[in-house]
């Protein structure tokens, strides 16, 4: 039973955002599905999503803009690379809303938002290192 507690002690993960999306603001298109406004629902929203969502660059230069594979918006924006990092681990209340990002005439299809609608504790606060600044 110890080894299974163990099983992630080795495993360090550090979400943060790449510096080069911090200039640019993401945020909903006119032309989105409509289920990207249930985001911050408290239940699934597998139900309510008919197709992808669409995100724009609202702010900053559009024209050096580049996803990557985290970005900071009012949920998490994650590359698909992000995501099969995330999937084996089973995240209960965890969906992932396929979600393309437009810039001028650049279309980038391989993203998603996290949709989280059940909350975890994801530190062991005895066997961890806390910084809080």
């Amino acid at each position: 039973m110890q080894e299974n507690n163990m099983k992630y002690d080795s495993q360090y993960y550090i979400l943060r955002e790449n510096h080069e999306s911090g200039a640019y603001m993401l945020g909903q298109d006119e032309d989105s599905d409509e289920g990207l406004e249930n985001l911050m629902s408290l239940r699934s929203i597998k139900r309510r999503v008919f197709g992808p969502g669409i995100v724009e660059v609202l702010e900053g230069d559009s024209r050096r803009f580049t996803p990557c594979d985290y970005h900071e918006t009012a949920e998490q924006l994650v590359s698909e690379k992000f995501k099969h990092v995330l999937l084996p681990f089973n995240l209960p209340g965890v969906e992932f809303y396929q979600t393309n990002i437009i810039c001028d005439d650049s279309i980038w299809k391989g993203h998603y938002y996290m949709h989280i609608w059940n909350h975890h504790r994801a530190i062991h606060r005895r066997r961890s290192n806390i910084l809080i600044p």
